[in-house]
């Protein structure tokens, strides 16, 4: 599959400085932003997934993440 580009993306100084603070040796912005992107598609792919089709405790788990604390 070819691979496509994203526009520029515009973060604060300071944003940037943290990402670049974190970065593994050998690793580029353009690499940590791509796991980023793919760990976030995974996360929502996730929890957009019916939790009738889950086993009880993994539903459970899932519920609790979606619904706010009860005070």
């Amino acid at each position: 599959m070819k691979s496509t580009t994203f526009p520029p993306l515009h973060v604060e100084p300071s944003l940037r400085s943290a990402m670049e603070g974190v970065l593994e040796e050998g690793e580029s912005l353009s690499n940590f932003v791509g796991k980023a992107l793919r760990a976030q598609v995974e996360l929502r792919r996730h929890l957009a997934f019916p939790a009738s089709t889950m086993p009880a405790v993994e539903r459970d788990a899932l519920v609790a993440l979606r619904e706010p604390a009860q005070s």
